[in-house]
């Protein structure tokens, strides 16, 4: 707990769109934010400061937690696309990263 965790997606790489989802253990998927053009264009209300998304490379897309907090504990899903969709639904998830439970 409280330390800064980096999670890492490889997406597709003709994919402009990318996603990241996370799924609390016997809880729903939850939509955390959409990321076009290294901007942010749509986020949840559980998106808050304590997370920040990016693409520094050019080719991966990272999520990043501040200071781990035990509710941080899940799996984490990143999604590309070729093109925008709603984040209700959800994409077919190519890559799958779980943060270590706290």
């Amino acid at each position: 707990m409280g330390q800064e965790v980096i999670l890492r997606c490889v997406p597709i790489s003709n994919h402009l769109y990318f996603y990241w989802y996370r799924q609390i253990l016997g809880q729903k998927v939850e939509f955390l934010v959409s990321f076009y053009n290294n901007e942010i264009s749509e986020k949840s209300e559980i998106f808050d400061d304590q997370f920040s998304v990016e693409r520094p490379d050019g080719s991966n897309f990272t999520l990043k937690i501040r200071s781990t907090k035990l509710e941080d504990s899940a799996m984490y899903f990143c999604a590309s696309s070729d093109s925008t969709v709603l984040h209700s639904h959800l994409l077919s998830v190519h890559k799958c990263l779980s943060l270590i439970h706290i």
